[in-house]
């Protein structure tokens, strides 16, 4: 009678082995795959920015009314609502950015927390902003820019 000694599966060395070829490429993909979480993040909310912004300008000219979207703290990170003049409640309401940073800029000093009123025609009524949606401390991801013209249209840049 003949015995066979063939044994199948994987010895120690070979599953040592793959454990650490799984933890280098885990090691290498996950500081990419957060870069990539947070450029999404800035994307969508600037995106949610433009758009506040032209939702804004076009209830001002349906409305026949200044309509101004106003921060809920002095930082835009923290949310922001559309308001009607004349209107009780809020068109729309924007929950916190949570770790982003939103810097505005005005062409003339202006206090932060200042809202930015659009007239019946969609033009500003008060000064030009600028704003910047960042992460703080990472330069890997790319800030964005909205602008406003003078005329109240929104642009959206990197």
């Amino acid at each position: 009678m003949h015995y066979s000694n063939n044994q199948s599966g994987f010895t120690i060395i070979e599953l040592m082995l793959t454990i650490v070829v799984a933890a280098l490429l885990i090691g290498i993909g996950v500081p990419s795959m957060r870069n990539m979480l947070q450029t999404q993040d800035v994307k969508t909310a600037a995106s949610d920015l433009h758009l506040a912004m032209m939702y804004t300008r076009s209830e001002a000219i349906k409305r026949r009314l200044d309509v101004d979207i106003d921060p809920k703290t002095t930082n835009w990170a923290g949310g922001w609502e559309i308001k009607a003049t004349g209107v009780a409640n809020a068109l729309r309401d924007q929950e916190p950015l949570t770790g982003l940073t939103v810097d505005v800029s005005y062409p003339v000093t202006v206090p932060a927390g200042t809202p930015i009123t659009f007239n019946k025609l969609g033009r500003l009524s008060s000064e030009q902003p600028s704003f910047t949606v960042y992460v703080s401390g990472n330069n890997a991801v790319r800030m964005r820019c909205i602008t406003l013209s003078l005329s109240g249209r929104p642009t959206i840049t990197t």
